[in-house]
């Protein structure tokens, strides 16, 4: 008989939970890159605030993957600075009352002081976000800018990969996440991030 575990992984494509609660499995899948990882996402610090436990870890594998004597092909597509900051005003925006009482708010700001008004708040983050992507440049990550909104977010590690979409339900607006294995699911979701990769340019100094 097999181990519930191992039939779980012998499914080709698995929904692996909602954000940010999946990003404990997007960094199962990066650390699986062994010659190449290529992400089309939202932000370097995907995450970040959200699940920060799991998102150091993720982060790290990405850090860990694009120092050159990992020899792996790191390449990462996020949204250009005004995409960024557009897209955290509308995550946050309508729950800033809570967001102040929450654990990770504490978290996040922890070692300063935490800012009181909503505009401090995506300030604060998006200077976060400008460290995190120059942390990845210095390692050995090419990183382009995308000046569109993407329906999909990409994780692809050699063979296997992740990816996530939002969905509207009763529950409002979740981002739902998948793994796959499935050879022509990544094939064409690989074809996505060079026509992506072909139409992007390389991230310059963002101006927020």
């Amino acid at each position: 008989y097999f181990h519930s575990k191992h039939l779980i992984n012998s499914i080709q494509t698995r929904y692996v939970g909602a954000f940010p609660g999946c990003v404990a499995e997007i960094a199962d899948v990066v650390e699986c890159a062994k010659h190449r990882l290529d992400i089309m996402v939202d932000h370097c610090g995907y995450g970040c605030f959200s699940n920060r436990e799991e998102f150091e870890r993720y982060f790290l594998k990405i850090q860990e993957r694009a120092f050159q004597t990992q020899h792996v092909v790191v390449r990462m597509i996020v949204y250009d600075p005004a995409l960024q900051r557009r897209s955290m005003e509308n995550q946050f925006r309508p729950d800033w009352k809570n967001i102040r009482n929450r654990e990770e708010f504490h978290e996040c700001f922890s070692k300063g002081t935490p800012p009181t008004k909503f505009e401090e708040f995506i300030e604060a983050l998006a200077v976060e976000e400008q460290n995190y992507r120059q942390s990845l440049e210095t390692a050995g990550a090419r990183i382009q800018v995308n000046s569109r909104e993407e329906l999909c977010f990409l994780w692809i590690a050699d063979e296997e990969a992740a990816f996530s979409f939002r969905s509207k339900d009763e529950g409002g607006d979740r981002e739902l996440a998948f793994r796959t294995k499935d050879h022509a699911l990544i094939e064409t979701f690989s074809k996505v991030f060079e026509k992506t990769w072909a139409r992007t340019k390389l991230a310059g100094s963002p101006s927020f």
